[in-house]
């Protein structure tokens, strides 16, 4: 390897920078795709990239979206913090007020007619296939009034469930909010009581708004290498979104460095990831993207990349070390390097299978990919700020993928496409 070009990685990968940028993508705000936060991460990115030296435009695309202004749960005179699910039916400016009744099972159902259903989702995605559409459709027909609903977390806070097609555009027969497990035990005692619950939604339902993906390009040879990444999601998403987002201005900055005479190279930042990836299936389907043939690699910076661990010792929340759960998934051919690449970050152990979300579908599509999903203590919770990672857990990465994308550019400049001693 040629040791002057995997050194050029060294300032951008530094710990320290990379975790204020992850600090400066949580301070943000919530990341809901065409928010203001959204528009904003979008043009911040945009400017980061501009100031690496890339050449930056925007990818506009529209959606119907909801802006929420109040969200309220109330139970006995106590609030519980709660999350629309999405696509949300606002109450109007009074709250659904009704008994609460636990609906454990479809037999149930009838309990629920002019009554606040409380359940459980046993799915964390809201898809076709999931329990959620015959759920809520079942207590809507039987006459319930609104749907309180929790799933597991590690947490106990809200979970927030991402949302396929057709759910992400097609608001809920009657409201429906997300509550933490954490308050299961409390909800489903105050519902054996016949406690009278409170649901307030209310918002703005805009039929036809603008998101924007961020595109930076160095247009140099005629092969590429992409670098994507989500940028939206439920809440601040620092450790779950901003260390993918400071791990892919790193490599823009590695990228702009480097000589003129390799490869272009495509930085995509998307929104509408927690809307079944929308951002990512609008740009693909735009005939905007290099086809598989002309890409030499895309690297996919998912969900929960460099994240700690947590556990309770008995009196508080401490962090246990780096987390196991980041997925590291390839596609055969870069598997051995990957191997090489990643052998002093014991915690990631790359491998080949099924990938999920925005990773699987560039897959899907037939590129030559790799890239990080996985989950975390917090993630989509609304305590998913800067503490969730850290200089000493990024930085690491940072190096790892500097080292696979040195590697890869060593190979093209040999006339190899796939990556080998």
């Amino acid at each position: 390897m040629d040791r002057n070009l995997a050194n050029k990685g060294g300032a951008e990968t530094s710990g320290p920078d990379l975790f204020q940028d992850v600090v400066s993508y949580a301070l943000l705000g919530d990341h809901r795709t065409a928010t203001p936060a959204d528009r904003a991460t979008s043009a911040w990115i945009g400017r980061r990239l501009e100031q690496a030296g890339l050449d930056v435009f925007f990818f506009p695309w529209r959606l119907r979206q909801f802006f929420v202004e109040r969200a309220e749960l109330v139970v006995e005179a106590r609030a519980r913090e709660c999350l629309p699910l999405w696509f949300p039916r606002p109450t109007g400016p009074e709250p659904v007020r009704a008994p609460l009744v636990f609906v454990r099972e479809e037999k149930d159902f009838s309990k629920a007619e002019d009554r606040v259903a409380l359940v459980k989702f046993n799915d964390r995605v809201v898809r076709p296939d999931s329990d959620h559409g015959p759920l809520i459709a079942g207590l809507a027909e039987h006459g319930a009034r609104a749907v309180v609903g929790f799933n597991a977390s590690f947490s106990g806070e809200i979970m927030a469930n991402n949302v396929a097609a057709p759910f992400s555009q097609t608001p809920w027969p009657v409201p429906v909010v997300q509550v933490g497990a954490q308050e299961r035990l409390s909800l489903i005692e105050a519902a054996g009581r016949g406690a009278e619950a409170s649901v307030l939604v209310t918002g703005r339902d805009e039929p036809d708004v603008e998101a924007a993906n961020v595109v930076g390009r160095l247009s140099r040879g005629p092969s590429y290498i992409v670098v994507s990444t989500p940028q939206s999601g439920w809440f601040r998403c620092a450790g779950e979104r901003g260390s993918g987002v400071a791990l892919f201005l790193a490599l823009a900055r590695f990228a702009a460095l480097l000589p003129s005479s390799g490869p272009s190279w495509l930085f995509l930042s998307n929104s509408g990831h927690e809307l079944d990836n929308m951002g990512m299936h609008r740009l693909l389907d735009s005939g905007q993207v290099p086809a598989p043939g002309d890409v030499l690699c895309w690297l996919h910076l998912g969900a929960s990349i460099a994240v700690h661990g947590w556990r309770h010792n008995g009196r508080f929340l401490e962090k246990s070390g780096p987390s196991t759960a980041t997925n590291l998934v390839t596609v055969p051919a870069f598997l051995p390097l990957l191997e090489r690449s990643f052998e002093d970050v014991p915690i990631i152990t790359p491998r080949t299978g099924e990938a999920a979300g925005e990773l699987g579908g560039v897959m899907a599509e037939g590129y030559r990919a790799f890239g990080f999903f996985g989950g975390h203590y917090f993630f989509h919770g609304p305590s998913d700020g800067p503490e969730s990672t850290g200089p000493e857990l990024l930085e690491p990465v940072g190096r790892a993928l500097v080292r696979t994308l040195t590697q890869v550019l060593r190979e093209a400049g040999k006339g190899s496409r796939t990556p080998s001693e």
